[in-house]
């Protein structure tokens, strides 16, 4: 009995809400929440430091940047990173990644989709210039996998927000600098 009240429940909800939507607009109405970076750097932040194994070492990813530009259609982070091999002293540097936003409906939250990395460089002026293909390909590699793990930003529970995101969401981008989440009727 408890749970056909609760069905009831979500479906009078989604009847109000689709009649909200229907009143606001009779072409295609549609509902945009702009989030902006320091929404998004708070979850993200929940994920750091992240710590991998690598050939001859270790790498360990702290402090993660997210800017949202303007122009672009794409997220970017930027990322503390230490290499720490046996037998050396631990290199600290800075690499800068960018990807297309990516919803996953089943996780309810959002990815960064083919990261890429842009910029890469050791506090070392000198190391910089001496970064080797390999170590860069092998960082794209091992930041894919992290940004297909760890979402940038998640919907939590099975709130009404949570189920509004489900049923709703149409579209993320980035767009003026914050990320665009425009909703309407399914």
């Amino acid at each position: 009995m408890n749970k056909q009240i609760q069905k009831f429940k979500s479906l009078l909800l989604i009847i109000f809400i689709s009649s909200f939507f229907s009143a606001c607009s009779f072409s295609d109405p549609t509902y945009t929440l702009k989030l902006s970076s320091k929404d998004l750097q708070k979850n993200m932040e929940e994920n750091f430091p992240i710590k991998r194994s690598v050939m001859f070492g270790s790498v360990s990813m702290v402090d993660p940047k997210i800017k949202l530009k303007e122009d672009s259609n794409r997220i970017n982070t930027g990322l503390t990173f230490v290499y720490a091999a046996p037998f050396f002293t631990a290199q600290r540097g800075h690499i800068e990644i960018s990807g297309k936003i990516y919803y996953k409906s089943n996780n309810k939250a959002f990815y960064v989709l083919n990261p890429k990395v842009e910029e890469m460089k050791y506090k070392d002026a000198a190391m910089s210039k001496m970064i080797p293909e390999p170590l860069v390909e092998m960082m794209s590699k091992m930041i894919s996998e992290i940004f297909s793990q760890y979402a940038i930003y998640e919907v939590k529970g099975n709130s009404l927000k949570a189920k509004i995101f489900e049923k709703t969401l149409r579209k993320a981008e980035v767009k003026d600098g914050q990320l665009q989440l425009t909703f309407g009727i399914p």
